[in-house]
């Protein structure tokens, strides 16, 4: 059963999100993907904390819950980093505040006694297979800054050499590789994967795990979910839970 505060959040999310079925700006230039006929789509993820022990306490939990694929995983291109390879230059890339449709529930989610958002990140990605379709990695070091430069919220696994640590509009960034690949002092904040692939209907694959600052082990959350576009969907966990939402997105074709 969900908890009255998330309930409540969610029923104040779909007075936001009645009838918003696409993104504000989601006409871009994508030539490949207008050329192939593909489906594409604007994946919004939040992840937020439970605050509070209770829950530490109802529950028995397993100090090994495993971990995400992340070695299968793709870093999300940040802003201002031109992509390697990949379906285009709207794939995978990091988007602007202005561009996200969450920021209420978001708030929401900030304002509760009972909750704490820890990240929110959007991109846009094409409509694929699920052996075609990509991980994406979701990172965030350690609240102590044992893993980074500043305390601030980073996203991301930077395997490719050269990329320099930067934000947008307050969103996350990729963290640097030489950052890495320092030894690290405490485990991360969350680290994991997220995978949406297209077959007859949308879904959402979810593996991330969580650092709680006051216990030693970690916690995972580890689900698929059957998606319907414009939809919010809640995966829930005791200690911490994901909001996801997938729109459908309309490239425009080059003249």
């Amino acid at each position: 059963m969900e908890p009255k505060g998330i309930g409540a959040i969610l029923i104040a999310a779909s007075f936001v999100l009645a009838g918003s079925l696409s993104a504000p700006g989601v006409k871009a230039q994508e030539s490949s993907a207008s050329s192939a006929g593909e489906k594409w789509y604007q994946v919004e993820v939040v992840v937020f904390e439970r605050r509070g022990s209770s829950v530490l306490e109802q529950e028995s939990w397993n100090p090994n819950p495993g971990h995400p694929p992340i070695e299968a995983s793709i870093a999300l291109i940040a802003p201002g980093e031109s992509p390697l390879e990949g379906p285009g230059p709207h794939a995978f890339r990091i988007l602007p505040e202005d561009a996200l449709i969450l920021n209420k529930v978001r708030g929401h989610l900030g304002n509760s006694s009972e909750t704490s958002p820890i990240l929110h990140v959007g991109w846009r990605q094409p409509g694929v297979p699920k052996d075609d379709a990509q991980w994406v990695n979701l990172y965030l070091p350690p609240r102590d800054g044992s893993a980074a430069r500043e305390t601030r919220n980073l996203l991301g696994q930077a395997k490719r050499e050269g990329v320099e640590d930067s934000s947008a509009q307050g969103q996350p960034a990729l963290i640097p590789l030489d950052l890495l690949q320092e030894p690290m002092v405490s485990p991360p904040l969350l680290d994991g994967t997220v995978r949406v692939h297209l077959s007859r209907y949308l879904h959402a694959d979810v593996d991330l795990v969580y650092h709680r600052d006051d216990v030693e082990f970690p916690f995972r959350l580890a689900t698929s979910r059957r998606m319907r576009s414009g939809e919010l969907h809640y995966l829930d966990h005791p200690v911490f839970g994901v909001l996801i939402k997938v729109v459908p997105y309309e490239p425009e074709k080059i003249s």
